[in-house]
């Protein structure tokens, strides 16, 4: 299952941020993808609290470990060069 979401990244300049997260529902493992160079993924519980920060050097894609995670559900926050999104996923 792959998930596309465009983010807006102000009003006055449009720029549309599609961003890729795969597998959702995901288990042991997350890719992101951008149509931009990521500079960071942030994840965080539904309490709000951060539980992974990955930076990213000059890429477009990244895929990290989430072994140590509980299944729920998390948001991921994904900062590129031009802006940044944010998404609902879920671990099994």
């Amino acid at each position: 299952v792959y998930v596309n979401v465009t983010g807006i990244t102000s009003v006055n300049e449009l720029h549309p941020i599609e961003t890729r997260v795969s597998p959702n529902p995901f288990s042991n493992s997350i890719k992101v993808s951008s149509s931009y160079l990521i500079r960071e993924v942030k994840l965080y519980n539904v309490t709000g609290s951060l539980v992974k920060n990955i930076s990213v050097l000059g890429n477009n894609r990244v895929e990290f470990n989430t072994e140590s995670l509980s299944a729920g559900i998390y948001f991921l926050k994904m900062s590129s060069e031009k802006g940044a999104t944010t998404m609902k996923i879920v671990k099994q």
